[in-house]
């Protein structure tokens, strides 16, 4: 979770001591940071493959 935190941009301490749904809040928007980052990464590579 702390990873996804950290790709939102979110401070580990602080959404720690947060509510339940802030916290969930920043994992959400770390995973579509995540998998946006993991698509662009194959589309390159696919681009520079062909």
């Amino acid at each position: 979770m702390k990873l996804f935190w950290k790709a939102a941009g979110g401070d580990s301490f602080i959404l720690s001591q947060a509510t339940y749904s802030d916290q969930i809040k920043y994992f959400c928007l770390g995973g579509i940071v995540v998998a946006t980052a993991i698509m662009a990464g194959l589309s390159g590579g696919y681009a520079f493959y062909t």
